[in-house]
């Protein structure tokens, strides 16, 4: 669980002090997210092989990943971004409060109440990842739309 939060802080960190002190690059902007999604991919690939979680909800949250990583690939290769929105760290924060949930609860020996703060965070997540999805995705087709027009 420890090095699930310290990841955390690592990722929260690094993108606050780059903001602030304008050391923001466009590789940054452009890794930052993959790692994101690897570190989220490989932890809650790991926990639905010990069965902490279904690989239906793991293949729908990184079927979202990918597609979003796409929408960035694309509209860097036809000249517009699409930037990471609050919606994105609002997903990626209840990503890693999922995991580190998780991972902190003591394999099978959980609560009704722990399964239940569990669920609900889980349901959270994938709302947050939806929803995001959809953002993500609207704001994509907008951009789209407007540099075909040039």
């Amino acid at each position: 669980m420890m090095v699930c939060f310290l990841l955390s802080l690592t990722d929260f960190f690094d993108g606050y002090f780059a903001r602030k002190y304008h050391q923001e690059t466009k590789l940054g902007k452009w890794l930052d997210p993959i790692a994101d999604k690897c570190f989220v991919g490989a932890v809650l690939g790991t926990l639905a092989m010990l069965g902490r979680i279904s690989l239906t909800w793991v293949c729908m949250i990184m079927a979202r990943e990918v597609i979003v990583t796409f929408f960035r690939w694309i509209g860097r290769n036809r000249g517009f971004s699409v930037p990471v929105l609050f919606i994105g760290r609002l997903k990626t924060t209840f990503q890693y409060t999922y995991i580190m949930y998780v991972v902190g609860v003591p394999w099978g020996i959980s609560t009704d109440l722990e399964t239940s703060i569990g669920l609900l965070i889980l349901a959270v997540m994938g709302l947050a990842s939806l929803v995001s999805g959809i953002v993500y995705s609207v704001y994509f087709v907008h951009q789209w739309y407007l540099h075909s027009r040039r």
